[in-house]
């Protein structure tokens, strides 16, 4: 909790367990930081876990405390069994009128295995900023269990890009999805009502996946390139 704090580990083989309390493994709520070389594993019978989580902490969302989390660092994590294996969630608009964010964040070299859901991106409970400019390259979301509903879903994100990621085995439950999905754009974002436009994808692998994009109408200028289809 502070700017400037990496966490790096020995290798994947280094396991970091869940915080039953928190229900989130890893929380990164300000800038400039990361984790590296670390394997997250939840206990796939608890409800509501979350592997890795950026986001401002629960008491600055309800304090509408403005709050930044920029420009961290994430590479080489496995992150298995959780609800959401990465979620990003945008702090509040503060009394101020001035908007948190979370902006020009690194995510590489990533497996999520067996996770409900892989990416989540999303914004707070008062109205604010959406998940904006990050960078995901070789993010996989795969499967060999029968958890995965939904593999990227951008509930308030707008500029973002994504490098060579995969969705395999996309095709279970009925929840957060209604028809498992392996990239999902909502429009318009929850409370703020801001549009979900101009994320941009380039070289995508699906397989077996029951559904592979599900693009809400009215979310616009998002661009995918160089699908790779089996």
């Amino acid at each position: 909790h502070g700017d400037r704090i990496r966490r790096v580990g020995l290798g994947r083989d280094i396991t970091i367990n869940l915080d039953p309390a928190s229900k989130a493994h890893i929380r990164v709520s300000r800038s400039n930081g990361g984790i590296e070389n670390l394997a997250i594993t939840c206990t796939n019978t608890l409800a509501n876990t979350v592997g890795l989580q950026v986001s401002p902490t629960a008491a600055e969302i309800a304090a509408r405390t403005l709050t930044q989390q920029n420009y961290n660092v994430f590479r080489n994590l496995s992150i298995t069994n959780c609800s959401d294996g990465i979620k990003l969630q945008t702090g509040p608009r503060a009394a101020s009128g001035a908007d948190s964010g979370i902006f020009y964040n690194g995510f590489y070299d990533i497996h999520l295995l067996d996770n409900i859901r892989g990416v989540y991106a999303t914004n707070s409970n008062t109205t604010g900023s959406s998940v904006n400019s990050n960078n995901f390259f070789n993010v996989r979301v795969g499967s060999t269990s029968t958890r995965p509903n939904t593999g990227f879903h951008l509930e308030a994100a707008s500029g973002n890009t994504f490098h060579g990621i995969a969705c395999e085995g996309i095709a279970n439950g009925v929840t957060p999805t209604a028809t498992p999905t392996c990239f999902r754009i909502d429009n318009p974002a929850p409370v703020s009502g801001a549009d979900n436009n101009d994320n941009q994808v380039f070289g995508l692998r699906i397989e077996a996946n029951t559904r592979d994009f599900n693009i809400a109408s009215g979310a616009r200028y998002n661009s995918f390139y160089g699908i790779i289809g089996f």
